[in-house]
């Protein structure tokens, strides 16, 4: 996964807020210490330390200037920001894909290179009755330009994270 700069991050934030005045139950209120990312693979079984030694197999990459353009829903009531997919970004995502895969048994099928979504989630099992109200609010933010600044990977049971220095 890969973390935002400061500013796009409290941007981020400040949106998930909003949603939570509406009555949307976005994930910075569900899980306070998560931080707003992209996810270049989502697997159940990583190890921390193969994760780390893989990771450290990537020619350094810099910062990633990114745009979210848009509001997006995936079902069933997944509301989130879709990243315009850039070249670099997209040959990121495949690099990190590559250098996991040894690593990897369970890859989402949506982190697959050439069927990754990127995105930025902004709440699950959003109520049909409040996606217009949450839909309007994301859009009046929009566009949001930023850069992808720090990356990593996650305990999705636990919410710690590690850096990995050749990301984001």
């Amino acid at each position: 996964m890969t973390w935002f700069d400061e500013e796009t991050e409290q941007c981020i934030r400040a949106l998930w807020s909003s949603l939570g005045a509406l009555g949307v139950n976005s994930l910075g209120m569900r899980e306070p210490q998560e931080r707003p990312h992209v996810t270049y693979l989502y697997s159940h079984d990583l190890d921390r330390e193969r994760t780390l030694a893989a990771l450290s197999d990537l020619a350094p990459l810099g910062p990633v200037p990114v745009r979210l353009g848009s509001v997006g829903v995936f079902p069933p009531g997944v509301l989130h920001l879709p990243v315009v997919p850039s070249r670099t970004l997209l040959t990121r995502q495949e690099r990190v894909f590559d250098v996991m895969s040894g690593l990897v048994t369970d890859p989402h099928p949506y982190h697959v290179p050439g069927r990754w979504n990127p995105h930025v989630t902004l709440a699950r099992s959003v109520p049909a009755e409040l996606l217009g109200p949450a839909l309007q609010r994301c859009a009046a933010v929009l566009p949001i330009e930023g850069t992808m600044m720090t990356g990593g990977f996650e305990d999705a049971g636990t919410g710690e994270s590690w850096i990995a220095p050749t990301l984001p």
